[in-house]
């Protein structure tokens, strides 16, 4: 089971040497970046999270969502991330860009996003989910 991370004292238990060494969710609390981090290796969660950059991030061991319910997350791109190897699902998000994301090893879920841009995404391992209804940009 993933492991609930309320702090940043919480989540520096799992970190070493720029990378984090368990399936974890950051929920609520007051992280509002992840800072120097550049891997997850395992599942990676955002949960009525108020994270407002993915920071360094780079890549994604597992599967990586964001999802809000009662606290909607400040993050519109993925920014620097480039790489997950398990499914990304951003249902409910505020994700309007993937950002440097390349390859989604899984599923890549987008329906009830304000998704405007793939960026410079090149591989999807699975289904690709947009969103039913996309507006032309004008």
């Amino acid at each position: 089971n993933p492991i609930d991370i309320y702090s940043t004292i919480d989540l520096n238990k799992f970190i070493i040497s720029k990378e984090i060494h368990a399936d974890i969710i950051i929920r609520d609390g007051n992280i509002k970046s992840l800072g120097d981090i550049e891997k997850a290796n395992g599942l990676f969660g955002l949960c009525d999270s108020s994270i407002e950059d993915l920071g360094n991030l780079k890549e994604v061991g597992g599967d990586f969502f964001i999802s809000s319910h009662t606290v909607y997350s400040n993050i519109k791109s993925l920014g620097n991330l480039e790489y997950i190897h398990g499914d990304l699902n951003l249902r409910y998000s505020n994700i309007e860009d993937l950002g440097a994301l390349k390859k989604v090893g899984g599923n890549i879920n987008l329906r009830d996003t304000n998704i405007k841009s793939l960026g410079l995404l090149e591989f999807v391992g699975g289904d690709l989910f947009l969103p039913k209804k996309i507006e032309k940009e004008k």
